[in-house]
């Protein structure tokens, strides 16, 4: 997840390993309900369309939403600041970086 304040850029993406998944998982774990709450995450980052009331609010509101500290099936990590010119190629180098 990367979010810029100056120019409102907020964006979210995963990727899920589910063959890892299944390997660490001491009973079954329902992919379907883990695949529907990171779904919900990149739509209000994104803020599409959504029955969610946070979808609704602007950028940095949904940011912090998303980014809370909370007991959920979804948490995400502290917040890192950083700069960059082109927050949207920044985010995608960081996924491939940090993520794939």
């Amino acid at each position: 997840m990367v979010y810029c304040k100056a120019t409102g850029y907020l964006d979210c993406k995963y990727h899920l390993n589910l063959e890892r998944i299944h390997c660490l998982a001491v009973n079954e774990i329902n992919t379907k309900e883990i695949t529907a709450h990171l779904n919900s995450f990149v739509a209000i980052a994104r803020g599409e369309k959504s029955e969610h009331p946070v979808s609704k609010l602007d950028p940095a509101s949904r940011f912090r939403w998303l980014t809370a500290i909370r007991s959920t099936i979804i948490q995400s990590s502290r917040i890192h600041p950083g700069r960059a010119m082109d927050p949207k190629k920044a985010f995608q180098d960081l996924f491939e970086k940090m993520v794939l």
